[in-house]
């Protein structure tokens, strides 16, 4: 099987010129992993089909139609200490496929998608986060995601590269709680234009 990385990269702007339009549409014999990633303002951020195996951590997503659409049977997604923001309007869309390891993420709201019913996954209010307004997804201080998660060995450090845990235990989400989150981010806040 072929393997690929991507890391570090902001992806958005995908839609409208056809339908079912994904910032990552990842169908082939490949084992993928996507680590420290924000996607925004896309159709679908992530478009995932067998016979691929995936690995998400650390990603950031926010302001899709679709966070996650799974189909042709795919199957050992893994999804690890990601932000599932504001503005997704379909988290994830099935289309075929089980046999996930979806654990430690947020989901900003007051529920979460069946396919995260893992508990440590959290539903987080906005108010737990330094500005989901301005797509600040850092977390503040007493946020109920400090602390929280189970470890993955896989997951060693945040999305901006902090190591992972800090403090007593791991957090869940992109990032780990540092004190003054901002002190460590290494991009500026991506600004959301809807």
């Amino acid at each position: 099987r072929s393997k690929a990385i991507m890391k570090n990269c902001n992806i958005h702007g995908y839609k409208g010129s056809i339908s079912n339009q994904a910032a990552l549409n990842i169908k082939e014999n490949v084992d993928f992993i996507i680590d420290r990633v924000t996607v925004y303002g896309n159709e679908i951020a992530f478009r995932l089909r067998a016979p691929s195996l995936v690995t998400v951590k650390n990603a950031v997503i926010y302001d899709n139609t679709k966070s996650v659409r799974y189909e042709d049977g795919i199957s050992n997604l893994k999804i690890y200490h990601s932000t599932f923001g504001l503005g997704n309007s379909n988290l994830f869309q099935n289309v075929g496929g089980s046999n996930f390891d979806i654990r430690n993420n947020i989901f900003v709201g007051t529920s979460k998608p069946s396919e995260a019913d893992e508990p440590s996954n959290k539903a987080i209010n906005s108010n737990d986060f330094i500005d989901t307004a301005q797509s600040d997804y850092h977390l503040k201080p007493g946020s109920q995601a400090i602390d929280s998660g189970v470890v993955i060995n896989t997951v060693q450090t945040d999305r901006d590269g902090v190591a992972r845990p800090q403090g007593n235990g791991y957090d869940v989400g992109a990032y780990e709680f540092v004190g003054n989150a901002n002190e460590t981010d290494t991009t500026p806040p991506l600004r959301s234009n809807g």
